[in-house]
């Protein structure tokens, strides 16, 4: 896959998160479910054809749904869409302890955006920093390459342009 379409199919997914959030605060919950199906088959489809972001995404949802803060019906469509491209198209086979060491970092980034939200943490300007510092460290570690940080990066800098939609 070209790393162009990587860096684009991130941005999408990212971005959609922020509307598929936006949604959900506007009731508007159809367009939730369409959205999170939507981001789900994106991020299915990365999952099932690129080894980097079976790790990085799928460590990241793992880390969310784990946390149990999937907090609207999107989600959960778009969790639903994931599995099935995932039992359908199968998955590239993936160093499981890393996996789990980013899934850990996802609930920890969960946890953090949790307290923070109830004002017992300050701000914190990095929308998953403990995910962020664990890509740069694999990074370093030559575990994890540039595409697959700038990709994750991307996806966040699409989050937060979503925002300004709603």
């Amino acid at each position: 896959m070209e790393p162009w379409t990587i860096l684009a199919l991130y941005a999408a997914i990212g971005g959609l998160f922020r509307v598929v959030d936006g949604l959900d605060e506007n009731d508007s919950y159809l367009g939730c479910v369409a959205g999170g199906v939507v981001c789900g088959v994106l991020a299915g489809f990365l999952i099932t054809e690129h080894k980097i972001s079976t790790l990085i995404l799928g460590g990241v949802i793992i880390g969310f749904l784990v946390s149990g803060r999937l907090s609207n019906i999107g989600y959960y469509f778009g969790l639903g869409s994931v599995l099935t491209m995932i039992l359908y198209y199968g998955a590239p086979p993936i160093a499981l302890g890393y996996l789990l060491i980013i899934a850990g970092a996802a609930f920890l980034d969960e946890v953090l955006a949790a307290y923070e939200s109830q004002g017992l943490v300050s701000k914190i300007s990095v929308f998953h920093p403990v995910v962020n510092i664990l890509l740069a460290v694999f990074l370093i570690l030559g575990v994890v390459p540039l595409l697959g940080v700038a990709a994750f990066v991307v996806s966040e800098m699409a989050y937060r342009l979503g925002a300004v939609a709603f």
